[in-house]
């Protein structure tokens, strides 16, 4: 396992973005990251240890463009390969879950998990989605889905099929007082 915690907890979601999106203008993490300077700094520390190139260009005020290195994309294709870290999707799921593979040991805090969505959009491309566990209005042990702000959607649906997060689920389970969600 790869680990990308020195960065931040935010740092897989960074490198995910900048691997599948190429050379992006730095304000375009915003849209994976809120705060500029949670960005600004992982941005600094991965600079610093040659995982990503910043450049500076001056266009009537000053931008700032991010990209890997061989290095940072050597460390994504590790942390993304889903050939690595794909399970097989359920036969009676496959229409629902074709475009998705999860990865394990993505995570450092143990209490989310990575989902590798391919062609979401039609145009071909992928994005890695993130699947917490966290405990919904009522107390219960749910799995939340950051891209679709949502309890209930195609990627936990899809989590919860996966032997991990149902033994992630119960370690944080087990680190809290709340109930299990029942599926």
């Amino acid at each position: 396992m790869i680990d990308i915690s020195k960065y931040g907890k935010n740092a897989g979601k960074i490198l995910g973005y900048i691997y599948s999106h190429g050379k992006i203008h730095i304000t375009d993490l915003r849209s994976v990251v809120s705060s500029p300077s949670t960005y600004t700094r992982a941005i600094g520390l991965m600079e610093s240890d040659g995982i990503v190139e910043v450049e500076t260009k001056v266009i009537g005020r000053v931008a700032k463009f991010v990209s890997l290195t061989e290095k940072g994309r050597e460390i994504c294709q590790k942390l993304v390969d889903p050939e690595e870290r794909a399970y097989e999707i359920p036969a009676d799921f496959q229409g629902e879950f074709k475009s998705l593979s999860a990865m394990v040991h993505f995570n450092v805090k143990d209490d989310h998990i990575a989902i590798s969505e391919h062609n979401y959009d039609g145009s071909g491309k992928y994005r890695i989605v993130y699947v917490y566990t966290k405990p919904n209005g009522h107390n219960v042990m749910r799995l939340w889905c950051d891209v679709d702000q949502t309890f209930d959607c195609v990627h936990t649906r899809f989590a919860w099929t996966l032997p991990d997060v149902q033994a992630m689920v119960e370690r944080v389970y087990a680190d809290r007082v709340v109930k299990k969600n029942e599926l």
